[in-house]
């Protein structure tokens, strides 16, 4: 399987060929909306990071159907992070990925790196915010109005 031959030529990365608004918005409300719902123990949030980039494949590998799997597949594997802060790492790595679909010098396993470095940290980080001051803030307010 030869990773170089399903790249695109770096000469379509003109600003026409990169992902478009309504793309970006699609693979982060595809997180945002399917993050807990597509959920396994084996794997966590790695289904819904699949099915996310799902619009970004159409556009970069149509034609370079290996191509497509290797994205699905490296997108597929174990990912758990706090819903919310996990936007983030989505956005970074949608860069990368739109930088290899582009056929630029980026190894295919830096987005799968770059994912497994910051779940761990930003899960930390959104679960005390979320869990330990937003939502107690809330209840205290909401129970004093009641």
């Amino acid at each position: 399987m030869n990773k170089q031959a399903d790249k695109v030529p770096a000469d379509q990365s003109e600003p026409d060929n990169r992902l478009t608004k309504k793309e970006l918005r699609q693979i982060f409300l595809r997180y945002g909306i399917m993050t807990e719902s597509a959920m396994s123990y084996e794997k966590m949030h790695g289904a819904t990071w699949a099915y996310s980039y799902i619009p970004l494949g159409d556009k970069y590998y149509k034609d370079k159907p290996e191509a497509y799997k290797r994205l699905l597949t490296r997108h597929s594997v174990f990912y758990n992070t706090e819903p919310q802060t996990g936007q983030l790492v989505n956005g970074i790595v949608a860069s990368l990925e739109e930088e290899i679909g582009m056929g630029h010098d980026i190894d295919e396993s830096v987005p799968v790196t770059v994912k497994a470095s910051l779940m761990g940290p930003l899960a930390g980080i959104g679960d005390s915010i979320m869990q330990g001051i937003l939502i107690p803030t809330l209840l205290s307010i909401a129970m004093g109005l009641s």
